[in-house]
C-alpha cells in the first residue's frame, strides 16, 4: 500500500471512512427528472494522491473516475459528463487552471462543478483558482471530513441551481406564478428569531416583482456572528436565482477561517462565475464579536452603514469595496472598530433610501441627514421601534425595489 495512503490510514481515517450517513452524496435533479449520475472524476499526476482519493471517495459511496495529466482529464470529462470535478493545479500538459477554463467556456459542460486542490493556500492563490471557474478549494493531503464535506455542498448547490432554473422558466412563462416566487425566496432568507442573544430589527419589504434583496446571519463560533446584507442588480427573475447562488457561496465562503476582506474576495470569485453580463450585487459584512465587543465591517458597492452612539450621534462607516460579480481583481477595504454597549449599527439597501426620499418629496435622492433625523427620532425608542420609524410601508411614489433595513445593538 502507499505511503500516503498508509499515513492517512494511521490516523485513523479507515475506521470512519465506511459509514457517515451525514456526509454521503445526495441526488441533484436534472431538468428532465433524471437523477445526476454519481461519478466524481479526480485529476492528479501525484499516483499516490490518485490512491487516497480514490479510497475516500469510493468508501463515501461515489464513483471515482481517474487522469493523471490535465488534456486526459479535459478528455474524460467530455466522454463521461462527471457529477463533479477534482482537479489538481499543478499538472503535465495542461494545468488545472485551464482545464477548468476550457470546461467552463463549453456550454455543455460549464455547469460542472470544480473543486481545486493542491499545496497552495493564500488567498491569492484561491482567487486566482475562482478566477479560472473554480467553485471550491481544498488543500492536500486532505482532511476526510472537509473533502466529503465540500463534495457534497457542491452536489447540492448544483441540484439547488437547477431547481432555482426550472422556477425561473416556470415564472417567466407564467406571471401568475411571481407570488410563490416571493415564497420561496423568503425561505432562503435567515430566521433572525433563531439568534436569540442577538439584538437584531429587522423591515424588509419585497417589491411586487421577485427582485433581490438578501440577508443572512451565521454564527461563526460561540463569540463570533456573521451578518450580511445584499441588494441584487438585475431582471427580477435573474434576482430570485442570484439570491441562490448567493446562500450557497456565503454558506462556503463566509466562516470563522476567513476574515472580512477574504470572504468578500472569494464571494466575488464565485460570483464573477454565476452572474451573467451587466450583473452584480451589493452588499456589506458585518462581523461581530462578543467577547471583545469588536466589529469589522466590510462593503461591496452598497450605501455606508450608519453607526449610532448612545449619545444619539451618527457616523457612517465608509469602507469602500467594489460591487461583487463584476471585476475579478475586485478589491475591499474593511473597518476594525471597538462598540460599546447601547451602540446600534444600521445597514440598508436603496430601496429603504428611495422609500425615504418619496416621503420627503425629494426628486433629487434621499437626503443623508433627513436618514438621520429619521433614525435619531428613536433614541429613546425600542430597536424595534427605531427601525419602524425609519422604515414606513412602500409609499405611492417609492421605486419597485425591496425595501431591507437591519438594526443591530451592541
Amino acid at each position: 500500500m502507499d505511503q500516503a495512503l498508509s499515513r492517512w490510514k494511521d490516523i485513523g481515517g479507515m475506521s470512519q471512512a465506511v459509514s457517515d450517513p451525514v456526509l454521503l452524496p445526495s441526488a441533484p435533479v436534472t431538468p428532465e427528472g433524471a437523477a445526476f449520475s454519481n461519478t466524481i472524476l479526480v485529476a492528479d499526476d501525484d499516483h499516490s494522491m490518485l490512491m487516497l482519493m480514490e479510497y475516500i471517495l469510493t468508501r463515501a459511496g461515489y464513483e471515482v473516475l481517474t487522469a493523471e495529466d490535465g488534456e486526459q482529464a479535459l478528455k474524460m470529462v467530455g466522454e463521461t459528463r462527471p457529477a463533479l470535478v477534482v482537479l489538481d493545479c499543478d499538472m503535465p500538459k495542461l494545468d488545472g487552471l485551464e482545464v477548468c477554463r476550457r470546461i467552463k467556456r463549453d456550454p455543455e459542460l460549464a455547469g460542472t462543478p470544480i473543486i481545486f486542490m493542491t499545496t497552495l493556500s493564500s488567498p491569492t492563490d484561491k482567487a486566482r483558482g475562482y478566477a479560472a471557474g473554480g467553485d471550491d478549494y481544498i488543500v492536500k493531503p486532505p482532511d476526510r471530513v472537509e473533502l466529503l464535506s465540500r463534495v457534497r455542498k457542491q452536489l447540492d448547490l448544483t441540484r439547488t441551481q437547477v431547481q432555482v432554473h426550472q422556477q425561473a422558466k416556470l415564472l417567466n412563462a407564467q406571471a401568475d406564478r411571481l407570488a410563490p416566487a416571493r415564497g420561496d425566496r423568503q425561505s432562503l432568507l435567515a430566521d433572525v428569531s433563531k439568534f436569540a442573544d442577538l439584538k437584531v430589527a429587522l423591515h424588509y419589504q419585497p417589491a411586487a416583482e421577485t427582485t433581490g434583496d438578501y440577508y443572512d446571519i451565521r454564527r461563526l463560533s460561540p463569540d463570533d456572528t456573521a451578518v450580511l446584507i445584499a441588494q441584487v442588480e438585475g431582471r427580477p427573475l435573474q434576482g430570485y436565482f442570484a439570491i441562490g447562488v448567493m446562500k450557497a457561496l456565503t454558506a462556503t465562503f463566509v466562516n470563522a477561517a476567513l476574515s472580512v476582506p477574504e470572504s468578500l474576495m472569494l464571494l466575488n470569485a464565485g460570483l464573477c462565475n454565476c452572474l451573467g453580463p451587466n450583473r452584480r450585487i451589493s452588499a456589506c459584512y458585518a462581523r461581530i464579536s462578543r467577547a471583545g465587543s469588536h466589529l469589522e465591517l466590510g462593503r461591496a458597492g452598497v450605501l455606508a452603514p450608519l453607526l449610532q452612539t448612545t449619545d444619539g450621534h451618527f457616523r457612517e462607516i465608509d469602507a469602500f469595496g467594489d460591487a461583487l460579480g463584476v471585476r475579478e481583481d475586485a478589491g475591499f477595504e474593511t473597518q476594525s472598530m471597538h462598540v460599546d454597549p447601547g451602540q446600534r449599527l444600521f445597514l440598508f439597501t436603496q430601496g429603504i433610501l428611495e422609500n425615504a426620499a418619496s416621503t420627503v418629496g425629494s426628486d433629487a435622492g434621499y437626503d443623508p441627514e433627513e436618514v438621520r433625523t429619521r433614525l435619531r427620532s428613536g433614541r429613546g425608542a425600542s430597536l424595534d421601534q427605531a427601525v419602524a420609524l425609519f422604515a414606513p410601508q412602500r409609499t405611492a411614489g417609492a421605486g419597485q425595489r425591496d425595501l431591507l433595513l437591519m438594526g443591530l445593538e451592541f
